[in-house]
């Protein structure tokens, strides 16, 4: 056989293992959560890209099962973080998913102390995947981005922005003093809402919009400035981001963080009159 195609082939065998792993191992025979973690890290750094997709995807289902507490948390994230930028769709797809649940398990500890500066180094991972190449992921990442339950209010207000936000807080390398990783800071935050409401397909401006509404609970300036992007897409030409639109100032009224202006009111109610005529 030839040793390039033998290399590329995606070992059924060993994806099969990791699949086993996951879901079905932590469901039965009462596994260790953290000796099924080990070995699906492994697998997820493994020579076979189905292999490492149903590796991360075993660490999600065993991760929904536990706690936020200990280690476990810590090492699914820094397994997801390490494909993020994998060549391969369906591994960068598998990984947004899994940071974005370590997220919520992060959102969901009683200690807070270091995990708001993790937030807002998850925020900036997810909002660089916002601009990936392959839909799917970009779909995913602001799904993942939704999903957030605390983030620095200088970080949301500057995804709504192309232009970069000066902090008053030096370096934007760093959050409070911990450098980030390279392309991996504030500025790749900037704009990720204004580039998502233009993507050419119509799945992602429709979850941009809604990710948009579900962040605006966590800052009232964030809100009021997402606002008049959402005005924009009362126009877009495709109706199902119209109505996402409707959805998400409805959500954004019922989180009590609507502040509808009278330069706002002319839109909204010719877009309620069409579509009740």
């Amino acid at each position: 056989m030839d040793e390039g195609l033998a290399a590329s082939e995606p070992g059924p065998s060993v994806a099969k293992r990791a699949r086993f792993m996951g879901p079905h191992a932590s469901s039965s025979s009462g596994a260790d959560p953290e000796m099924e973690i080990r070995a699906l890290v492994s697998m997820a750094s493994g020579l076979y890209p189905l292999a490492r997709a149903e590796a991360l995807s075993g660490l999600a289902a065993v991760l929904e099962k536990v706690n936020a507490g200990g280690g476990v948390v810590e090492c699914c994230y820094a397994c997801a973080e390490k494909l993020l930028r994998d060549e391969d769709e369906g591994i960068r797809l598998a990984a947004v998913r899994l940071v974005g649940l370590c997220a919520e398990k992060f959102a969901m500890r009683k200690e807070l102390g270091g995990d708001g500066d993790q937030m807002d180094r998850v925020f900036l991972q997810l909002s660089s995947m916002a601009r990936d190449m392959c839909t799917e992921v970009r779909i995913e990442a602001f799904n993942a981005l939704a999903k957030m339950q605390r983030v620095s209010e200088g970080v949301l207000l500057q995804s709504l922005s192309k232009k970069i936000i000066k902090t008053d807080t030096g370096s934007a390398s760093s959050i409070k003093g911990k450098k980030l990783p390279p392309k991996l800071s504030s500025p790749c935050a900037a704009g990720i809402f204004a580039h998502g409401v233009e993507d050419e397909f119509y799945q992602v401006r429709t979850v941009a919009c809604k990710t948009r509404g579900a962040l605006a609970k966590l800052s009232n300036q964030y809100a009021q400035k997402a606002l008049d992007l959402l005005m924009d897409m009362m126009n877009d030409d495709t109706e199902a981001v119209r109505l996402q639109t409707l959805q998400t100032l409805f959500d954004m009224a019922t989180y009590g963080c609507l502040s509808m202006q009278e330069k706002h009111m002319h839109m909204v109610l010719i877009i309620n009159i069409m579509y009740l005529v």
